[in-house]
């Protein structure tokens, strides 16, 4: 019979290409290691690694086994945690992130309710700062996980191993105008607006190059933008569209699209999500929450 400890060895070696790496690692015997491997093999009736003096590496065959025994413990784990969640009836706090101007509350409740459904009861907790303070509070460990769609994620985590990105394209961009716009009329579309003045702010662009590559980023997508004008911050923004000034560039799950003076166009074009965590050996809640979120609300590419 396969043993848990066996594929973990098993796991181990194949990611540190070394018995006594493996060893120091799991706090076992070089001996112990290449029992626990070797009886594996036996069961398995498949030799799993080529062996040298100075290392190992998976034959083929190791390979495949990889792929399988690291996503059956992953389920294990996730499948055993929750089921001493049920017989414990603990509850499990996820400290949920995000931007002031997102609006995402129907998923994030719904991917908790499926959560409970599954045995596993959450304890939601939904705090909203500007973009880069929430990622700085997820740093500082005040945050279990940030939902965003702003650009400077890298910048803020690029050396810390610890946290885990994850991309989606799910967001339907929209092209946003007043009402009191003169072109805002009946059987109007985006393009029709494509040579006024596009108002974003410094946050929407890149580092560099920044108003030229969102032009080009854009003209792929069919809308050749003429007056791009960077506003200081979003409120003086908002304020400059609402006005009848000009439109922005948004998603389609942006606050600023609820208002009742607002019309949005939608843009043949899908934004990215970001869903950013710090990973931890007890951080399943937040992989249960995820799973389920991702499952209601996105449709990767």
């Amino acid at each position: 019979m396969i043993s848990e400890t066996a594929v973990q060895c098993f796991l181990a070696a194949a990611q540190n290409g070394s018995f006594t790496k493996t060893a120091e690692e799991l706090y076992m015997t070089r001996q112990a290691v290449s029992k626990q491997i070797a009886q594996l093999e036996k069961e398995l009736g498949m030799k799993l690694f080529d062996r040298t003096t100075a290392s190992v590496r998976l034959t083929q065959v190791g390979i495949l086994y990889h792929t399988f025994f690291k996503a059956t413990l992953k389920e294990w784990e996730k499948t055993n945690y929750l089921a001493r969640s049920m017989i414990e009836k603990q509850n499990n706090r996820v400290r949920i992130g995000l931007p002031y101007d997102m609006v995402l509350e129907e998923q994030v409740y719904r991917a908790v309710e499926k959560c409970r459904e599954e045995g596993l009861t959450l304890q939601l907790e939904c705090e909203r700062y500007e973009a880069k303070e929430l990622l700085q509070k997820l740093l500082d460990n005040r945050l279990d996980v940030v939902i965003s769609f702003e650009r400077p994620i890298e910048e803020l985590t690029c050396d810390d191993h610890t946290v885990c990105q994850q991309f989606f394209k799910m967001l339907s961009a929209v092209l946003l105008v007043s009402r009191k716009h003169p072109l805002a009329i009946l059987g109007a579309r985006a393009v029709d607006f494509q040579n006024e003045p596009c108002f974003i702010t410094k946050d929407m662009l890149p580092q560099i190059n920044g108003v030229e590559y969102f032009k080009n980023e854009w003209k792929m997508h069919g809308l050749e933008l003429s007056d791009v004008r960077l506003a200081p911050n979003r409120d003086s923004m908002k304020s400059m569209v609402e006005l009848g000034l000009g439109f922005t560039i948004c998603t389609e799950l942006d606050s600023f699209t609820m208002g009742n003076q607002m019309v949005s166009y939608p843009l043949n074009r899908k934004l990215e999500l970001y869903c950013i965590w710090r990973y931890n050996e007890k951080n399943t809640p937040v992989l249960a929450f995820l799973d389920e979120f991702n499952k209601l609300s996105i449709c990767p590419e």
